[in-house]
């Protein structure tokens, strides 16, 4: 299976097709069936500060993304997120109104990273990792990026470690470039035949062929490629 993809355009309800963050390139791989992964390890606040979230009372701020208003709490946005925390709390010009709009996000991912800062946890699949990431590091949730980046890690497959090292290297995440690396180099004769070796930038591929944990491999196999 593919379970790192660069994320897709987003769709908002109003146009059927979510706005594009600035930073995601879209690509022609094929979507996987959505398998339900949780993302934990954030912190969980009390119940009661849960509830009167997700009924919408004593909120103080919203946040709009892909057509839908999230009603929220400033102190819990700023609390667990770098990026809330400088738009509420600094000079910028978010933080003289309490509505943050986040046009490059869709509202499942913005309503997953809402539900993960209070409730420390949340749900997704395995097709929106990708793009949760991307929101996470955006809105600079080190949680979360941690979750998703262990997620992701987990699925790494000769199919996907390319896209995943390339994730990596946007979203400067060397966890996930290292081990996006070491599936690449554990199933090189595997990867080096697929159609996306070959748009790998020339430095990649000599970096490939220059580390020592080649040497498991047939050197006709690796001369082979150097040969493409």
């Amino acid at each position: 299976k593919n379970m790192v993809s660069t994320p897709k355009a987003e769709m908002s309800a109003a146009s059927r097709k979510r706005p594009r963050n600035a930073a995601i390139a879209a690509d022609s791989e094929p979507r996987v069936p959505s398998t339900p992964v949780t993302l934990s390890g954030g912190t969980s606040l009390p119940s009661r500060i849960v509830e009167l979230w997700r009924q919408g009372l004593v909120c103080d701020a919203t946040v709009s993304a892909g057509g839908r208003d999230f009603h929220v709490h400033r102190v819990v946005l700023m609390s667990g997120s770098q990026f809330f925390d400088g738009a509420f709390g600094s000079g910028l010009a978010e933080s003289s109104s309490a509505r943050v709009a986040l046009p490059e996000l869709s509202a499942p991912t913005v309503e997953a990273v809402l539900t993960f800062l209070y409730a420390g946890e949340c749900e997704t699949t395995e097709t929106a990792l990708t793009p949760l990431l991307h929101a996470a590091v955006f809105l600079q949730i080190s949680a979360l990026v941690s979750a998703a980046v262990t997620e992701i890690i987990e699925r790494l497959a000769p199919q996907n470690c390319l896209a995943a090292w390339a994730l990596a290297g946007t979203l400067s995440i060397p966890a996930l470039a290292c081990a996006s690396k070491e599936v690449t180099l554990r199933h090189f004769s595997e990867v080096a035949a697929s159609d996306a070796f070959l748009t790998l930038p020339h430095s990649r591929v000599l970096d490939l062929l220059g580390d020592e944990r080649l040497c498991t491999i047939k050197e006709e196999a690796v001369h082979e490629v150097a040969m493409r």
